[in-house]
């Protein structure tokens, strides 16, 4: 007998001998609703009429043998549980009913009345949980549509903004190069004298106005290489040589008291083989970051050590603010929040280091920002060696 939560199902029980219907209709009468059929027309008339979750039927039956009787239920209503029930067990027949009518059960006469009400609630448990898992899969296939849509509709929307960053950019180089021109034509004298007191002025404005120029452009490459990637120009070069130009501009640039810049770097390292131009890019963001979120007695550590047999590795630290807790070393935000005090004090977007990892990657290379030893800190990169001939 079935549990007080156990639903009471129909079944169609379908047998050219009334003595077989009315046994299986003792048998499992008191748990499920029971339709008997004397031949398979009959039966096919049976499911028309109303829904029928399970099917028990005869093999030898006069018009129609239950073989193809289950064939016609697995096609026009394959959610009916199907199960053959023979005096005439056959190996044949039991896999031309399995192949043919799909059926679930293959039970030989005379059958043990226990039995086959296990099986019975079995086959309906096991209908249950198949209907459950196909439920699952479409409610799982739905959402996976949806969340497909709106990673699609972000793309496009990421696409766009970085679209109108980059317009948007481009207008305001065009007249802020044409400012630095002018301040720069009259500081050379070519408008007339120029004031000590407002010589000192225009300088300030000149350095602020190239420091914008120098962020438009970051703007520009990054909103460009996120959605094309662009040749490299490879070559061969010294990192050294680089790495020296590169401190030398930092220290023309910094506005601190005081910045200590350490090289620590093998002295028969090998070339870099690279794009030389885009490699003094990430060098020269790596750096601005470390010198902009220092103290104003600045101190950056830069060491280059061999790695991997054709990678050198390139780790630059200070002794500035260091990092947030919990920061992921391998996350570049494009832009820090405006709410972010540490930005709002020492100022920048975070699009220097997000460049720097979007040229790295075109190389094939890897960049990590992570806390310093002691204090402040460390951005790790990776870079190609050229191949010894």
């Amino acid at each position: 007998m079935p549990g007080a939560m156990e639903p009471r199902r129909t079944i169609l029980v379908v047998d050219d001998e009334r003595e077989n219907v009315n046994l299986l209709e003792n048998v499992l009468g008191d748990a499920h609703a029971i339709l008997k059929a004397r031949d398979a027309a009959a039966a096919l008339e049976a499911l028309r009429r109303q829904p029928v979750d399970m099917i028990i039927t005869d093999q030898r039956m006069p018009d129609m043998k239950g073989v193809q009787l289950l064939e016609r239920v697995h096609g026009q209503w394959p959610h009916v549980v199907r199960i053959m029930i023979t005096a005439y067990p056959d190996i044949s027949v039991a896999v031309d009913a399995i192949n043919r009518g799909q059926v679930k059960r293959y039970i030989s006469k005379p059958f043990d009345p226990e039995e086959l009400r296990v099986i019975v609630r079995q086959e309906f448990e096991f209908y249950a949980l198949q209907r459950a898992n196909g439920q699952l899969t479409e409610e799982l296939g739905r959402v996976v549509s949806e969340l497909v849509g709106a990673n699609r509709r972000l793309k496009e929307l990421d696409r766009m903004k970085d679209n109108f960053l980059a317009n948007v950019s481009h207008e305001l180089r065009t007249p802020l190069v044409s400012s630095i021109g002018y301040i720069d034509l009259i500081l050379d004298g070519g408008m007339g004298a120029v004031p000590p007191a407002m010589e000192k002025g225009l300088r300030v404005s000149y350095r602020n106005l190239e420091r914008l120029l120098v962020l438009i452009e970051d703007l520009l490459t990054l909103a460009r290489l996120k959605h094309r990637r662009d040749t490299l120009a490879l070559s061969t070069f010294d990192l050294r040589e680089l790495i020296d130009e590169c401190v030398q501009s930092l220290r023309g640039r910094s506005r601190k008291a005081a910045l200590d810049v350490r090289v620590r770097m093998p002295r028969r390292m090998p070339q870099v083989r690279a794009d030389e131009r885009r490699i003094h890019s990430v060098l020269t963001n790596v750096l601005s970051n470390a010198e902009k979120f220092t103290p104003d007695r600045a101190r950056i550590d830069i060491r280059v050590v061999r790695g991997k047999p054709d990678r050198c590795t390139v780790s630059v630290a200070d002794n500035g603010i260091g990092l947030p807790p919990g920061t992921d070393k391998s996350e570049f935000p494009s832009f820090k929040s405006s709410d972010d005090a540490r930005s709002r004090r020492f100022g920048g977007l975070g699009i220097g280091l997000s460049l720097a990892q979007q040229v790295l990657q075109m190389h094939g290379c890897s960049i990590a920002l992570e806390p310093g030893s002691s204090e402040g800190a460390r951005v790790t990169f990776d870079l190609p060696l050229a191949a010894r001939s």
